[in-house]
């Protein structure tokens, strides 16, 4: 079971990485992977690891100017949420969830079978 977990990681990643690139894939899978929820800047930096600010703050902007996303402001704080309304929504979420959201999936089961239990 593992090694098909594994290798479906592998091409999932690949993908993944030709299609959408590291930094806006893992925009893309965090934001289509809660599209009713709304996420500010910094909620947006500390889960995604591993991409640089001025990589995320250029992947947003440009992921909005194309109107994927909706940013709005309130305050200080500036916020990002999938735009539902956008025409490819429907095929970008299910192409997001079979590829850089698969990963997600696949990193969060991993995680929890190697938590201790609490019988061990």
């Amino acid at each position: 079971m593992s090694t098909i977990a594994l290798i479906m990681r592998a091409t999932a990643h690949a993908l993944a990485d030709v299609l959408f690139g590291k930094g806006r894939g893992a925009i893309l899978a965090l934001l289509y992977g809660h599209p009713d929820q709304s996420f500010y800047y910094r909620q947006i930096t500390r889960q995604l690891d591993g991409v640089s600010d001025g990589a995320l703050q250029r992947e947003l902007d440009t992921l909005s100017r194309l109107g994927l996303i909706d940013r709005s402001t309130v305050g200080r704080q500036v916020f990002y949420r999938v735009n539902r309304n956008h025409p490819v929504f429907p095929e970008l979420r299910a192409l997001v969830a079979k590829t850089v959201g698969a990963i997600q999936v696949l990193r969060s089961n991993v995680d929890s079978s190697q938590a201790p239990r609490e019988d061990d």
